[in-house]
């Protein structure tokens, strides 16, 4: 069976690519990108070129569709968050055609939300690094008298918008406060300013779960 692997331009999807094709899958990759690593691993056995769905959402989603109706894939897989994004808002033109493995809207959405997520570890008993989350310049700069210096500042999510597109938005590191006001404007509202965690080690978890039970479990 074919799997539908979009983002294969990045390193997470292609080591899905990997792992699909080691437990027998045939894998289409999808990338905006030329030339994407994926389109050149051998695990890749038919390549596709889709628009970028931070900038053409239409366009990437009627891409999907006609190589769904053109070949037969037991599945979807987004490789990226504005892929799942878009996926998901847009399943019901793909649903017919294939699996796409996802929760209804709004546990996507809520999934991709940085502000949630840290609420949600809080009362799982998984706290992040103290955190604040800040609606203005004048909260930023209360949050980094609290926390002290240096603060991360990250966006409410990964993607955000801009105007017809979706921009992406990697974190910040801030030094001191002076240069908090030019990083702001790209941050929208709410952001989180959370305190920077030097040399800690990070422990990175990660399953697959089904109906029947938790299959496999990796930790880094």
């Amino acid at each position: 069976p074919l799997v539908l692997v979009t983002d294969v331009e990045e390193r997470a999807s292609l080591a899905a690519c990997r792992g699909l094709a080691q437990a027998g899958y045939g894998i289409s990759g999808a990338s905006a990108d030329r030339p994407a690593p994926g389109h050149w691993s051998r695990s890749c056995s038919h390549r596709l070129r889709l628009p970028d769905p931070r900038v053409d959402q239409p366009g990437f989603v009627a891409g999907l569709e006609l190589a769904l109706r053109r070949t037969e894939h037991a599945v979807l897989l987004p490789g990226s968050d504005v892929s799942t994004f878009v996926v998901s808002e847009q399943r019901e033109r793909l649903e017919p055609l294939t699996r796409i493995g996802l929760p209804d809207r709004v546990a996507v959405r809520t999934s991709l939300d940085k502000v949630r997520l840290l609420e949600e570890a809080r009362a799982a008993g998984l706290p992040a690094p103290p955190s604040v989350v800040c609606e203005n310049g004048t909260d930023a700069r209360a949050a980094i008298r609290e926390l002290g210096l240096p603060v991360v500042v990250k966006p409410r999510g990964s993607y955000l918008p801009d105007g017809q597109q979706l921009r992406q938005q990697r974190v910040a590191l801030v030094e001191n406060e002076d240069s908090l006001a030019d990083v702001l404007p790209s941050f929208g509202r709410p952001f989180v300013v959370q305190r920077f965690e030097e040399c800690q080690q990070v422990v990175s978890c990660a399953g697959v779960m089904t109906a029947v039970g938790l299959l496999a479990t990796i930790v880094a």
